[in-house]
């Protein structure tokens, strides 16, 4: 008695880099919270575009990560709500919390690359 075929699953480039993604992604916040520029930048692609507030643009791992690093209260933590992924594109949602308890909701969209790098990011802050 032979065993039954196992199911082929789908696996595509994208399916596999949204799955990639969505890992890099919480493990960026990781990073945020502790401030690590080196951790954060090696999660972004080589070619990345994060765009902050006003006429900030940071290209490439190290800029993107001293960019969002320089942006953030010296200490404050992310605490993520929810990440939705579709295709390469990808929004996160969440609270800020800062030092004196101060809570900000903020969302984050992020492009992701084949390899399931991030390649842009933008953020929107509560007031």
């Amino acid at each position: 008695m032979g065993y039954p075929a196992e199911r082929q699953r789908d696996l595509t480039v994208s399916a596999l880099a949204s799955t990639i993604g969505r890992e890099h992604i919480r493990l960026s916040y990781e990073y945020l919270n502790r401030r690590d520029v080196e951790g954060y930048a090696s999660l972004v692609d080589p070619v990345a575009r994060f765009r902050g507030p006003g006429p900030r643009l940071a290209r490439g791992p190290q800029a993107a990560a001293e960019l969002l690093i320089g942006l953030l209260p010296e200490t404050s933590t992310h605490t993520l709500h929810r990440i939705v992924i579709e295709d390469d594109q990808a929004a996160v949602s969440g609270t800020l919390t800062t030092a004196d308890s101060t809570g900000h909701d903020f969302v984050d969209f992020f492009s992701i690359s084949d390899h399931g790098l991030l390649l842009s990011w933008r953020r929107f802050l509560s007031a």
